[in-house]
């Protein structure tokens, strides 16, 4: 084989590995907690999301590491930023899902100048090992569940009040 397509080869090679890891998002796993938007009621459900995810990457990596990760604050002081009402104090009862969840909006629409409201499917993207082949309702369910978030303006920007379950047989569910 001559050189210049061994190179070439190589190069591929490493491209197909570099395109196989999983990429790291800094803002996740960064010891400071990111920075939140809630200047619009999408920014702010982002930023939620964001702010969950973050938490639950640092809370599991302080409880495989502790020595080498520093505990995150702690969770009803971390959403404060992005959080208020029901949504807020639900926070000091339950802890965040330890569960990787892949998030879509669907819409976003303002009630009035207070109040939004924003629904968006979630995908349970976290794999049991347990379970060694996925059953047919798996493998064609693309979602876990639809979510309606309430938020409300305050001063500071707008903020989720409330989070329901809206695709349950029993009609929705408040979840926070």
């Amino acid at each position: 084989m001559n050189l210049p397509l061994a190179r070439l080869l190589l190069c591929l090679a490493a491209l197909s590995l570099l395109a196989a890891c999983p990429t790291v998002d800094r803002a996740r796993t960064g010891a400071e907690a990111p920075r939140v938007d809630i200047s619009t009621p999408q920014q702010a459900v982002e930023s939620y999301w964001l702010l969950l995810d973050w938490y639950r990457t640092r809370a599991t990596a302080a409880q495989r590491r502790p020595q080498q990760n520093p505990v995150p604050p702690q969770l009803p002081q971390l959403m404060a930023a992005v959080a208020t009402g029901e949504a807020l104090a639900s926070f000091a009862e339950r802890t965040a899902t330890t569960d990787r969840l892949e998030r879509r909006l669907e819409t976003v629409a303002e009630q009035s100048e207070s109040q939004a409201v924003v629904t968006a499917r979630v995908k349970n993207l976290t794999t049991d090992p347990a379970t060694v082949l996925p059953t047919p309702v798996e493998l064609f369910d693309d979602a876990a569940g639809r979510l309606r978030y309430v938020l409300r303006k305050e001063a500071d920007g707008w903020k989720v009040a409330e989070v329901w379950r809206t695709d349950e047989p029993d009609g929705p569910r408040r979840v926070r």
